[in-house]
């Protein structure tokens, strides 16, 4: 998962542009000013240059916050475009040529259809970002995809430096091992999972699994965050060697998430569930 603010840019290298009806293409992977120096699309912190002809360079962020986690926005020394971890961007881009852009202008109202996204499925981009001198610049052009999400993981511990910040203020209280709640689940796994490694009644379990009458499937149902995605897995004998692969399934928001899976084996099947961290290799 380590990632490095200096990290090559994450959109695709065929489609990296948006479009502004005022100011033409805008270009999120423009290989300069050196190579990589494009878009990067972090867990909850972006960064790197966008290129307009029309607009010249504008600076979506360094990669560092001060608190480590997301831009303050409130002084030129923290700005930069911001991910909320389940798609949705919001913070400023900064054009000397423009002013600001703004990629918050929707969080008053969360549901606005609008509103500047990435999808946390197929890396595509949505919705608009505005600026007072441009007007409103669509990024979801069908030209512009990232092909993954970075994550900074500086000690190489498979827990993101932003997580283990927001849960304990530093990057020296948690390991690939430790169970800082003590309610059998490591820490990296309640990274991955999403939960909340201080809080012994918050793990990632099936909480439910039901027939369904008068066919051979069953609904599963589990804590869900939209921050992640759910591969379902079975086997009709508990002994087999391997897992059938079942599909992903979007997180959603909500205490809970169903989805119906289909029975494999006669007359049984068993089922697992494995939360993922979106958009990795």
């Amino acid at each position: 998962l380590a990632m490095p603010a200096a990290a090559q840019s994450t959109i695709n290298p065929t489609n990296h542009h948006a479009w502004s009806a005022n100011t033409g293409w805008l270009d999120f992977r423009p290989e300069r000013p050196n190579a990589g120096d494009g878009f990067r699309f972090g867990e909850f912190s972006c960064s790197g240059w966008l290129w307009s002809p029309n607009l010249g360079w504008v600076d979506c962020g360094d990669g560092s916050p001060a608190n480590g986690i997301s831009y303050g926005n409130t002084d030129a020394s923290d700005f930069g475009v911001n991910h909320y971890g389940t798609g949705d961007l919001y913070g400023l881009a900064w054009a000397p040529n423009a002013g600001w852009i703004n990629f918050g202008w929707w969080t008053l109202d969360p549901a606005n259809t609008n509103r500047p996204r990435v999808d946390l499925g197929t890396g595509r981009f949505a919705g608009y970002a505005w600026s007072a001198n441009c007007g409103w610049i669509a990024l979801g052009s069908g030209q512009l995809k990232t092909d993954r999400m970075a994550v900074t993981d500086t000690d190489g511990d498979g827990i993101s430096d932003a997580f283990e910040i927001a849960y304990t203020g530093g990057l020296t209280n948690m390991t690939a091992d430790s169970d800082t709640d003590g309610d059998g689940q490591s820490d990296k796994a309640e990274y991955i999972a999403l939960t909340n490694p201080l809080g012994t009644n918050d793990v990632f379990r099936i909480t439910r699994i039901s027939q369904l009458t008068g066919v051979n499937a069953v609904e599963l149902e589990w804590p869900s965050s939209p921050a992640r995605v759910y591969g379902i897995e079975a086997k009709p004998n508990v002994t087999d060697t391997n897992w059938i692969f079942l599909g992903d399934v979007p997180g959603a928001p909500g205490v809970n998430r169903t989805m119906q899976a289909v029975e494999t084996g006669v007359p049984q099947t068993f089922f697992r569930l494995k939360a993922k961290v979106p958009l990795q290799p």
